[in-house]
């Protein structure tokens, strides 16, 4: 299998995406769900970002109305400077193929193509010349390690190839902004690896900033900045900190204790006399011999009395 193709670009500077006071609420009345409370935070270009927080935190919801899928009921979101809230549909659509890419945890890919017309599909959308397509799509799978692999149907890769195809396709067409929904999710450790060491490479030389939803610990670690989305609101974790926070308990950690002095020897008890032997009591009498008894006295008829008066 061919290897990633490594090379360094220079990465922008400044930030790339901003997030305002978003507020998303579904539903209305006593059953209304409120999915973000007026979120804030910045990511800035050229960064990995990883957004950490349990299920039904509100994860997809963000990444949804970043990504333009979705409107929110107030606050605004802007990608390179152009606020994605007050776009029309169909300039959503438009910044969805040039500016923002997305990466699924379930691929999406198209089956019955093979990996390099899959990674074509958004370049045909905005009508790329065939021959750079083509071009383009080989370069991005060689990118990725699956340039041996380019003709191989979709449904033939394992799911570890299907996702790095998910991930050069998702480049295409050099968006500004990589949103990857746990893109770990259906895959064993290794092969998580192997994904998240990619991304993090394509960050590095393609230039592209990289927000990704995650309970990957790996994925975490390699992150540039941590935020920390719980009950809507979105809060930056400081790992410095937290690495060497103290307890609960408000107790910093503990250290080992320095040896103790030595305990004086205890004083010695004073014990009481053992009582005097008695005397022993003197042997007992041997018990008279028991005389044999006649094993047939039993049988033995008893002598007969004389008459009387004879």
């Amino acid at each position: 299998m061919s290897g990633p193709v490594t090379a360094t670009a220079t990465r922008p500077g400044g930030v790339d995406l901003k997030v305002r006071s978003v507020v998303r609420t579904f539903g209305s009345g006593a059953a209304a769900v409120r999915a973000l409370r007026g979120t804030s935070f910045d990511v800035a270009a050229g960064e990995l970002a990883a957004l950490q927080g349990r299920s039904g935190s509100g994860k997809s919801t963000l990444l949804n109305i970043i990504g333009g899928l979705d409107q929110p009921d107030s606050g605004t979101v802007q990608i390179g400077g152009t606020e994605v809230t007050s776009l029309r549909r169909d300039d959503r659509s438009r910044l969805r193929r040039e500016t923002v890419a997305f990466v699924f945890q379930s691929y999406a890919l198209i089956p019955i193509l093979t990996a390099l017309e899959n990674v074509a599909v958004p370049m045909r959308l905005i009508g790329t010349d065939p021959a750079q397509r083509d071009e383009r799509a080989m370069l991005l799978l060689r990118m990725v390690g699956l340039g041996d692999h380019a003709h191989q149907r979709a449904h033939e890769l394992s799911g570890g190839q299907q996702q790095r195809v998910a991930i050069a396709r998702a480049l295409a067409n050099r968006p500004r902004l990589l949103i990857a929904d746990e893109p770990t999710g259906q895959l064993d450790s290794e092969n998580a690896r192997q994904i998240m060491e990619l991304m993090r490479a394509l960050s590095d030389t393609e230039g592209v900033t990289v927000l990704v939803a995650t309970h990957d610990p790996a994925v975490i670690a390699s992150a540039d900045r941590v935020l920390r989305i719980s009950d809507g609101v979105v809060t930056p974790v400081d790992r410095a900190a937290e690495a060497g926070q103290p307890s609960a308990a408000g107790i910093p950690p503990a250290t080992a204790a320095p040896p103790s002095a030595p305990e004086p020897p205890a004083e010695p008890v004073a014990q009481a006399p053992e009582p005097e032997p008695e005397a022993p009591a003197p042997p007992a009498r041997p018990a008279a011999p028991e005389s044999p008894q006649d094993p047939y006295s039993a049988w033995r008829r008893p002598p007969e009395e004389p008459p009387h008066g004879g």
